[in-house]
């Protein structure tokens, strides 16, 4: 399944950036999420992390000695409240569209592996 960043959130043309927006993803990656904030982190500079366990993640950004939320995850509803949130996320949609192909080939696997247990040599 591909990532579905390009139809639902990732900016494509108009002005989203000052929006804030609710959307429903098909596939959430945390590592991927956590990772593009460690990116947006290093080449912007900002004050950023990120927060979660299990369905719900958080992404603040430090504004002076406030902790501003930027991007909430719950059960795959993506809320994104302010233009540093819509950078972040572009992000992410850009990380998880590199793995992809590493995903699919790993879902292959899996499904060849599951495949040989279920029904012997094929």
């Amino acid at each position: 399944m591909r990532s579905n960043c390009n139809d639902y959130g990732c900016h494509d043309g108009h002005d989203v950036m000052n929006e804030r927006m609710r959307f429903r993803v098909g596939e959430f990656y945390p590592e991927s999420l956590i990772k593009a904030v460690e990116e947006v982190r290093w080449k912007s500079r900002w004050r950023i992390s990120v927060y979660g366990r299990d369905e719900r993640w958080v992404v603040k950004l430090w504004r002076v000695f406030i902790p501003v939320t930027i991007i909430e995850v719950r059960n795959k509803e993506v809320t994104i409240r302010s233009s540093e949130g819509w950078v972040v996320w572009e992000a992410y949609c850009a990380r998880v569209e590199r793995q992809e192909p590493l995903r699919q080939l790993i879902r292959d696997i899996r499904f060849a592996e599951w495949m040989k247990r279920e029904f012997g040599e094929w």
